[in-house]
């Protein structure tokens, strides 16, 4: 275990089980790449999986990777399904439930009895729809050296682990569990509940992949269309969020032709001294909520 400059007093109870637990500290915080990397660094096996400390392996987690590994020798990379538990409670669907119809099947997927594997990389396809989490994934020391580990410049971003992910997949043959067997855990206090900031992590994110990864290149049509589309989504949520100058920031990155009529009203009102601006934005919100026959909110 890695105790990146805690005050919760985490590392005390892991302490009482040094005989069981490695646990290296650091003094103070380092962010989460630094401390993968120096956890990675102490370890001695020859794989290494990953869980942050919300969320919860089900107890055939690692047994089902373990089966899948011995099945194809060549994997280096695999996933879990998994089950979302917001705020205690676990939802009905799995994450790989969510798939885009056909999702599978366009990835390479090959059955095996102990699950699945791909026959090329899965990287493009997790541009448009990504099914991998942290806390859900096992994958060879071997290859994680090969890449160099967790890339410091992520520091701060929420989605940072989906940039390591794809320099994994560039090089993987990659396995996957189809039954859920870990739970990841949201709620307010976590950072994946803020769903705004969440997203334009990821444009960012996006970016630096087109611009620094050359593997990238091959699929840039869609890492540049899909950057198009999660910056409107982004620009409608913080015109919800009444955040107009966000909403202007993000407007200058999307192409006239490619706003819907919506999205142009939106850019227009957030343009608007926030004394006018604000009042329509309310005042547009009441009448959506009204329609939707929904209890209007409550100005203030």
């Amino acid at each position: 275990m890695v105790d990146d400059g805690s005050t919760d007093g985490g590392a005390e109870v892991v302490s009482r089980y040094s005989s069981r637990v490695m646990l290296t500290r650091f003094p103070e915080n380092r962010g989460q790449q630094a401390a993968r990397n120096a956890g990675i660094a102490h370890t001695r096996s020859e794989w290494v999986a990953f869980c942050d400390s919300d969320d919860l392996w089900l107890p055939d987690y690692l047994l089902r990777h373990n089966e899948l590994l011995r099945a194809d020798p060549k994997i280096n990379f695999a996933f879990s399904n998994f089950k979302i538990s917001r705020d205690d409670e676990i939802k009905v669907e799995s994450k790989f439930a969510l798939a885009p119809t056909g999702y599978w099947e366009r990835a390479g997927r090959e059955l095996l009895p102990a699950g699945w594997v791909f026959n090329r990389s899965i990287a493009p396809h997790t541009i448009l729809w990504h099914p991998i989490f942290p806390s859900a994934t096992v994958v060879s020391r071997k290859l994680v050296e090969e890449i160099g580990g967790f890339n410091p410049a992520m520091r701060g971003a929420l989605a940072e682990d989906g940039e390591f992910t794809l320099r994994c997949l560039y090089r993987a043959r990659t396995g996957a569990v189809p039954e859920p067997t870990v739970v990841i855990r949201k709620h307010s206090e976590n950072d994946s509940g803020d769903a705004l900031r969440l997203i334009i992590d990821e444009i960012r994110n996006l970016d630096w992949i087109r611009n620094h990864h050359p593997e990238a290149q091959t699929f840039r049509t869609m890492v540049d269309a899909e950057i198009r589309r999660r910056t409107m989504v982004a620009a409608g949520g913080a015109f919800a969020a009444k955040r107009h100058d966000l909403v202007r920031e993000l407007s200058r990155d999307i192409a006239w032709r490619d706003r819907s009529a919506a999205l142009t009203a939106k850019t227009a009102i957030a343009h608007l001294p926030d004394s006018i601006g604000i009042p329509i934005n309310t005042l547009l919100q009441i009448i959506a909520e009204t329609i939707k026959g929904k209890p209007p909110p409550v100005a203030g």
